[in-house]
């Protein structure tokens, strides 16, 4: 297989993440979609095999909406991961988006 279409009724995506989100030893898809009101963030989890498994979509924020109007400006912007301990990814996971 060469693809997979996982969500096609969201629009555009602005960013992506492709690592395990809930320590399940299974990656997740952490995904942006970046528009000029109503911005979201969706994670969509993997019940195995991200080629061929079941995926579960879940909705992280909704509402975002950009400080500044125009081209773009839309929310939200990048994203980015950080754990509470490096050495241990046992703990919760932080989840941090970036206004671009």
């Amino acid at each position: 297989m060469n693809k997979r279409v996982i969500d096609d009724t969201e629009g555009a995506t602005f960013d992506l993440l492709y690592a395990d989100l809930n320590n399940d030893n299974i990656k997740d898809l952490l995904v942006t979609y970046n528009k000029p009101a109503n911005g979201t963030v969706f994670v969509y989890e993997f019940a195995g095999d991200p080629r061929s498994s079941k995926i579960e979509k879940n909705l992280i924020f909704s509402g975002l909406d950009p400080a500044k109007s125009g081209v773009g400006k839309g929310a939200p912007g990048g994203v980015k991961l950080a754990w509470p301990n490096t050495r241990y990814r046992i703990f919760q996971t932080r989840l941090l988006i970036f206004d671009r």
